[in-house]
């Protein structure tokens, strides 16, 4: 006889005198065992035969009051009940009276799972070093992976929305309150093995990651010189640590971020002793350069949650601390989210603390570049160090370079008696929202169109953002003019040439038109894609 993750929550009747037992009436020096089974029965019924249970051990068998399995989450009920071999999540789901088993409550549909990680859709082997993963487990089993492969030059795909805990209204309101979901996150790369690969989260969304650590930590823990991190969305996210670095990136070098957005809310109490020990970021942590000359770009990102630096010594929503000469270049990048911390706070970069001397007090400039960036975050730091791009400049000279870029509040950067800022960047949020977006935000360099479109479909009003918004990331833009109003250009064409780059879906529209209408058949020729359409 094997029970295991079994309850008995009827009324068993006897009036007999012989085989009297709530889960075996009657057994003939049976053997086996019983494990994780609760009985919600009259007190005075053995769980078997008589007083005796013969050969069966029991294993935490025991009686209990209806009223403490009736409020339990589903992090208590894996430990009531865990998961047996073979199945990827406890069987059992919440119910207002008693635990259920989830295969028959219509109510469930498999929302809240405990997530066990997949690792077996990687096997190193891949001839295009490229692999998809779709589900909550395989996103874990990266995670796991990680901790010994760094995937350098490896690309790894999202090919559906993955959610890792179940997200309903005040859900992450209830985790800042001290409630803990019931799958907790394991960072992306470590400080041994940091990740080194491509993250392409092909325009899908991340929601429900509950990170709570005592040591520096993020989605990726750390990263490497390679890595990439592109389209995709984390949404419904907390992120907290008592110790060490914070951010979506905890600490380390990036190439390229691109086309994420992130309303993750993050929360500091890591207590600092020197520079660079506690800093909290909504994008990154601490950002290490790659080497000096080598750029770190951000292009269309958006950092639209909450960062909260307790006891740190900085707070930002793309990079909270830069210890090390490097150079940045911010493209279409907005900050909306509310930073907070008692000492050096940006709407971009918390503290930069080094400089591009060459000596003297001759500098590099140009070395910290913003085209078409807008804050309009609530920025709150000490009144020393509190900017609307940066919160703190250590050093006397700083290589800022800003164009077509404007933020709210007094100061774009919060250190006083550094080199002057170019005046018109700072902006009250009247002029944003009476200003054309194509005014504010011309086209840049290669770019098809403008990035940056009005924050509803019906123009910019004070019951919604009140600003321009990146249209990647904007639904009413992507649903009702992203798609449907197409444009058909076929300026990119030339008889004379035999390779072509498409970029957008007018250029698409119009090798279509030109193939279908036109003598042109492109035979010898090529036609390349220059991004995603």
């Amino acid at each position: 006889v094997e029970i295991a993750n079994c309850m008995v929550a009827g009324h068993v009747n006897f009036t007999g005198t012989i085989g009297k037992g709530v889960l075996i009436g009657n057994h003939n020096n049976s053997t086996g065992s019983m494990t994780n089974v609760y009985l919600i029965a009259e007190p005075t019924i053995t769980p078997l035969q008589g007083a005796t249970n013969a050969g069966i051990t029991l294993n935490n068998v025991a009686r209990v009051e209806r009223s403490s399995l009736s409020n339990l989450n589903q992090k208590e009920l894996l430990e009531k009940f865990p998961i047996l071999d073979g199945e990827e999540q406890t069987a059992w789901v919440c119910d207002n009276g008693t635990p259920v088993l989830k295969t028959f409550a219509s109510w469930w549909k498999g929302r809240e799972k405990a997530i066990i990680p997949n690792t077996s859709w990687y096997t190193g082997a891949s001839t295009s070093k490229k692999y998809e993963i779709t589900t909550a487990g395989e996103l874990y089993g990266l995670a796991k992976l990680s901790q010994t492969e760094d995937f350098t030059g490896w690309t790894i795909t999202l090919g559906a929305d993955i959610e890792l805990n179940l997200i309903e209204e005040g859900t992450v309101d209830s985790w800042k309150n001290g409630e803990e979901p019931l799958n907790k996150w394991t960072p992306i790369g470590t400080s041994a093995n940091p990740f080194a690969g491509t993250f392409d989260g092909q325009g899908y969304t991340i929601s429900g990651l509950y990170l709570s650590a005592t040591e520096t930590a993020g989605m990726f823990g750390y990263t490497g010189a390679t890595t990439v991190l592109k389209n995709f969305k984390l949404v419904d996210s907390y992120f907290k640590t008592t110790a060490g670095i914070l951010g979506l990136v905890g600490k380390g070098k990036i190439t390229l971020m691109e086309n994420v957005y992130s309303n993750a809310y993050l929360e500091s109490s890591a207590p600092y002793s020197t520079a660079g020990t506690a800093e909290v970021g909504g994008f990154v942590g601490i950002l290490e350069p790659i080497d000096a000359d080598t750029v770190t770009t951000f292009n269309n990102c958006w950092f639209d949650g909450e960062v909260l630096g307790k006891t740190t010594l900085s707070a930002a929503g793309f990079v909270s601390y830069i210890g090390s000469k490097m150079t940045l270049e911010f493209n279409n990048c907005l900050n909306t989210g509310k930073i907070t911390c008692a000492n050096r706070a940006g709407g971009y970069i918390g503290w930069i603390n080094a400089g591009w001397w060459v000596s003297g007090s001759t500098f590099e400039a140009n070395k910290w570049r913003f085209n078409n960036c807008l804050n309009v975050g609530e920025i709150s730091g000490s009144a020393t160090y509190t900017g609307s791009y940066i919160g703190h400049v250590a050093t006397s000279v700083i290589s800022l370079a800003l164009t077509d870029s404007y933020g709210t509040g007094t100061k774009l950067v919060g250190t006083a008696n550094r080199d002057t800022i170019p005046s018109g960047h700072i902006k009250d949020r009247e002029y944003l929202i009476n200003t054309d977006e194509t005014i504010l935000f011309p086209a840049l360099s290669g770019e098809k169109e403008n990035a940056w479109v009005s924050d509803n479909a019906n123009g910019w009003n004070d019951t919604d953002r009140g600003t321009p918004i990146l249209a990647t990331f904007a639904e009413w833009w992507i649903a009702n003019v992203g798609h449907d109003e197409l444009t058909v250009d076929f300026s990119w064409y030339n008889d004379n040439d035999t390779k072509f780059t498409l970029y957008d879906a007018g250029d698409l529209g119009g090798l279509a038109y030109l193939v279908n209408n036109t003598s042109e058949q492109f035979t010898g020729k090529t036609i390349i894609l220059g991004t995603d359409i």
